[in-house]
């Protein structure tokens, strides 16, 4: 299907309303002389006044503000420089030997004419702009639902696990993504990461990790062996300043747990006891193809609980610049009297909200043990 084309316009378009906007200031001095001024030094006085107020309003569009005193400066030199030249060359003859009446209507009907042409240039660059702005709206607000649909939150219930996760983009289209796939056996695969950036860019990233995590969980191998093909297949697919740190995740019916970071923040285990820190020790995908991610396994017993997240949390700033951090988190999670998985989400997510407004996307992933 053809797209219909899109209404563009010069960019010099604005300018030129401006110019035909103030340039019958020029024609209504003229108009207003003890004797009206003739057709050409009408004229030259239009384009003086129209050339003024271009200066002026680049100067104040782009912060040019050396061309300020320049333009004030302007009409001062204006009569050596310009309008002196000008009536040498006899254009101030034009026009100069018609009656009175002839004069002033001539230089009101040009002042007319002029303000209409502005106007009409002016009104034409709007409507493009409201065009360009609404499909701009549209373009998001598809990002928006692409996001929702490709990061849902989770809510599962196995005879062994729950689990629930949350993202929150901190646009229409995020960079996070929170994942999980159950196996025939009842193994639970899930995967927490974060795109380097945010908005559309990294959501496309996060939509190819999406799929490409998918298509490699069809086939056996470890959690090492996913984090490595998932690292080479974003190394030559993503740009060379991208790069996704991430959480992979694997839960047996038997209650052990394999997982393996790859540039992504600790992995806190709640147990009765406390909270336990796993740290990360790899690089993050698409920074090495040669990267190896060793895998770790724990033995989990009913009651503990898992909670990984991406760094929109801790690095959640309130009004003195001060985050959140990875310190309060945990103390959070370890204070925190329940360990089921969607209230600890829950708490853990509006921490950071009550520390701070969100500048990244924020996602968090708990696993709770039955």
């Amino acid at each position: 299907m053809t797209r219909p084309p899109a209404e563009t316009t010069s960019p010099q378009l604005p300018y030129a309303a401006i110019f035909f906007i103030f340039s019958p200031v020029g024609l209504l001095i003229g108009l207003v002389q003890p004797q009206a001024w003739g057709w050409g030094g009408g004229l030259a006085a239009a384009v003086f006044s129209g050339v003024l107020a271009f200066f002026w309003a680049h100067a104040i569009a782009f912060k040019r503000w050396w061309l300020i005193p320049v333009a004030i400066a302007v009409p001062f030199v204006a009569p050596r420089f310009y309008f002196g030249p000008l009536n040498a060359t006899g254009l101030y003859t034009l026009g100069a030997d018609a009656s009175e009446t002839a004069r002033k209507a001539v230089l009101a009907i040009a002042a007319v004419v002029f303000v209409s042409i502005g106007f009409t240039l002016l009104v034409r660059f709007i409507r493009a702009a409201e065009m360009r702005a609404a499909r701009a709206r549209a373009e998001l607000d598809v990002a928006r639902r692409m996001h929702d649909s490709i990061v849902p939150d989770i809510a599962h219930t196995s005879a062994f696990a729950r689990v629930h996760a949350v993202s929150r983009p901190s646009s229409e289209m995020g960079g996070d993504l929170i994942d999980l796939t159950v196996h025939p056996d009842q193994t639970i695969d899930l995967l927490l990461a974060d795109v380097s950036g945010h908005g559309v860019a990294a959501g496309l990233v996060m939509g190819m990790l999406k799929g490409a995590s998918r298509t490699r969980l069809l086939s056996p191998g470890s959690i090492s062996d996913v984090a490595r093909d998932l690292n080479r297949v974003l190394h030559d697919l993503t740009p060379s300043h991208t790069f996704v740190t991430a959480a992979f995740i694997r839960i047996r019916p038997d209650r052990t747990c394999e997982y393996a970071l790859a540039g992504h923040l600790p992995i806190y285990w709640r147990t009765a006891s406390g909270v336990t820190t796993h740290d990360n020790d790899a690089l993050p995908l698409s920074v090495d193809p040669a990267e190896t991610f060793a895998a770790r396994t724990i033995t989990l017993q009913p009651g503990d609980a898992l909670i990984v997240f991406t760094d929109g949390l801790p690095e959640t700033a309130d009004k003195s610049a001060r985050q959140l951090g990875l310190d309060a988190l945990r103390d959070i999670a370890a204070r925190s009297p329940t360990s089921d998985p969607d209230r600890l989400a829950q708490v853990l997510m509006e921490a950071a909200e009550r520390h701070g407004p969100a500048i990244d996307d924020r996602s968090v992933m708990v696993v709770q043990i039955r």
